[in-house]
């Protein structure tokens, strides 16, 4: 018989290198990948790059993602969030998702 949470867990890390950090968050959204979902967020929210217009469109199915990474760049840019400390943003991030 199929052990289909085996096939699960080795479709997740076989993906985990491969996937950019928006198909992890469009995955997890999707699929239940709760072990990528946070470090998407924090890697998005502190990546030197804007969110480009491609990946917001790629996250219109939750635009409160889209919120969620615009409001903690837009707080690290304004200096209410450090940009080098990774524990606050994961904070930020936490209390947005369960707030």
């Amino acid at each position: 018989m199929w052990s289909f949470a085996t096939v699960r867990t080795l479709a997740i890390r076989e993906l985990e290198p491969l996937a950019s950090v928006i198909d992890k968050l469009v995955l997890a959204r999707a699929h239940g990948v709760e072990q990528w979902l946070r470090p998407a967020f924090v890697e998005l929210c502190l990546r030197p790059a804007k969110l480009g217009r491609e990946e917001a469109a790629r996250l219109q199915a939750r635009p409160d993602d889209v919120v969620l990474v615009f409001t903690i760049r837009e707080e690290i840019k304004e200096g209410r969030v450090p940009r080098d400390d990774e524990a606050v943003v994961l904070a930020r991030v936490d209390s947005w998702l369960t707030g």
